[in-house]
């Protein structure tokens, strides 16, 4: 693990347009945090990527709780430069979602 202080945390970074974002990142000097809901795809060649990863249901409160105390901890106090909310739902699946009204 690169230790600077460019940090930036890239959410949906496992695979496609996330990954190759959290590359170029990591390429340009950056200490790259993402998070998915999977684990970064098997195949991937970038193991830089794997020990960063935060697996994490972002729809999930208690999922994301838990997420965000272990990030706290592993920042130690240092500082997020930047963020990227990558993350998405695909459309090629369908969702049923519960709709709340106030």
């Amino acid at each position: 693990m690169k230790e600077n202080n460019k940090i930036i945390i890239l959410t949906g970074g496992s695979r496609g347009i996330g990954h190759a974002t959290s590359k170029k990142f990591w390429d340009d000097g950056w200490t790259v945090i993402t998070f998915s809901r999977s684990e970064v795809a098997p195949q991937c060649p970038w193991s830089n990527n794997k020990q960063l990863h935060f697996q994490v249901d972002l729809e999930n409160q208690i999922s994301l709780d838990k997420a965000l105390i272990d990030l706290k901890k592993f920042l130690n106090g240092r500082p997020v430069k930047a963020l990227i909310n990558n993350a998405a739902i695909s459309p090629k699946k369908t969702r049923q979602y519960k709709v709340r009204i106030y």
